[in-house]
């Protein structure tokens, strides 16, 4: 296998990962849209900001579409948040029983939560 063949394949495997990611970030966003929904996740991040502000006054709107927009874009950010240092989909077949690795990831999916770096590193539901 020659130079070409090895950037090619690692092209291949980027473009594996970066679907699996933009996958698992899109599902969290759809799922944190129909609930709790974008206004529960944007109230809840406001409430410090609201109760911060003088008696009677309230935050406004500055656009026609921002009402909506602002809590999507809150909902997507705290769906990539979420995913960061979590991936539910982590999956490690390969695994050493006695590694510390393993023993960490074993404390980690009974908490329910997975690192995304083994996420991207291939370690997920149907990679090889």
């Amino acid at each position: 296998m020659n130079d070409q063949e090895s950037f090619i394949s690692h092209l291949i495997e980027l473009r594996q990962r970066l679907i699996r990611a933009v996958g698992a970030v899109l599902v969290l966003f759809v799922v944190l849209f129909i609930w709790p929904g974008s206004g529960y996740i944007y109230d809840v991040l406001a409430a410090p900001l609201m109760s911060a502000l003088p008696e009677g006054a309230k935050m406004i709107a500055t656009g026609v579409i921002t009402p909506f927009m602002v809590p999507v874009k809150v909902t997507a950010l705290a769906a990539f948040l979420m995913l960061d240092d979590h991936c539910p989909l982590q999956y490690r077949p390969d695994a050493d029983l006695l590694s510390v690795d393993h023993r960490i990831e074993a404390t980690h999916r009974i908490q329910g939560c997975i690192p995304m770096s083994r996420f991207l590193n291939g370690h997920c539901v149907g990679s090889h």
